[in-house]
């Protein structure tokens, strides 16, 4: 699912930073024991994420208030843990394989987990300010005050979903579809905030044809650029969730996939029609790298760019395999 995963040192800042066991015992090594990415400042949006492995039982701990909001999400076997917040009395906590769990910023929380001997948490962090944002940009209500912890024991399919598509593109040079995805996920734990029972806004409009003309434009001219989902949004004058939505009902697929599609249009005229080498023209139509490029492409086109021009010169005209 990831190839990121890593060991973190045992003095390293997570590792003695924020959590400290309760009972004797050295969390640092604990956790110095267990497979994590930390991809901090990694996603958009101002969304942080690591993915926290552990194969062996741990020991009651405690963790300081951030001042993140924190949202874990089990992608391993369910388990049970006694959850004890500041001031509160203990609660059992059952997750399942896709529950979710939210804790608020400064929210001082004991675990002590049952019975488990794997457990796979992924745990996106963002300031409070980024989830009132999105409840704002979708037009659904938002605490007036401080945030309550949140404990979705049952599974959340679409989260579950989410976040597995987020780690699958952590890797793949996709920016404009990580920031889609993390837009959704955002929108996703909203509506979980306010309440199950408040669905999200739904779209039926595409976007009027003088925005359509003026995001394609700019498409056109930055091509060679990395386009983000917020500053399209704000060329259409709408929020990012509402634009994708929109995009997708004019157009019937979504701002990345349309994006990739005219990249690979570009190049393939590219190829046809100049001496530009491969990498430069990868370069040109905003793909990262000529490996990048030529994925991108043979996907695309089930031919790598140099077969696409080499039988475009054989057949003395452009070849299309689309």
């Amino acid at each position: 699912m990831c190839s990121m995963l890593v060991r973190p040192a045992a003095d390293s800042p997570f590792c003695r930073e924020g959590a400290y066991l309760k009972e004797p015992g050295d969390l640092a090594e604990q956790l110095s024991q267990c497979s994590m990415v930390p991809v901090h400042n990694a996603l958009p949006s101002g969304m942080s994420l690591s993915v926290f492995q552990h194969e062996a039982a741990l020991l009651p701990f405690h963790v300081s208030g951030q001042e993140n909001v924190s949202i874990g999400i089990n992608l391993g076997r369910p388990f049970q843990a006694d959850v004890r917040l500041a001031g509160e009395k203990k609660q059992m906590v059952h997750a399942s394989t896709g529950s979710v769990m939210l804790m608020p910023a400064h929210c001082d929380a004991h675990y002590e987990y049952h019975h488990f001997n794997v457990i796979r948490t992924v745990g996106l962090t963002c300031l409070p300010h980024l989830l009132e944002r999105t409840a704002d940009e979708i037009g659904l209500p938002f605490p007036s005050g401080d945030l309550s912890p949140v404990f979705l024991q049952e599974p959340d399919p679409q989260a579950h979903l989410l976040v597995q598509s987020i780690l699958q593109e952590l890797n793949q040079e996709t920016p404009l579809l990580l920031e889609t995805l993390t837009t959704l996920f955002s929108a996703h734990i909203v509506r979980q905030i306010v309440g199950r029972s408040k669905g999200l806004p739904k779209v039926t409009a595409g976007l009027p044809p003088h925005l359509m003309r003026r995001v394609t434009d700019f498409m056109e001219e930055h091509m060679h650029e990395a386009i983000t989902l917020e500053a399209l949004a704000q060329i259409a004058g709408l929020s990012t969730y509402y634009f994708c939505r929109m995009f997708k009902q004019s157009n019937g697929m979504p701002p990345h996939q349309f994006l990739a599609k005219k990249r690979i249009e570009k190049a393939k005229r590219l190829l046809a029609q100049t001496r530009l080498s491969v990498g430069e023209i990868g370069f040109s139509t905003g793909f990262g790298s000529a490996s990048q490029f030529s994925h991108a492409f043979k996907k695309s086109m089930r031919c790598t760019p140099q077969e696409y021009r080499q039988l475009g010169k054989i057949g003395g005209r452009v070849v299309s395999f689309g």
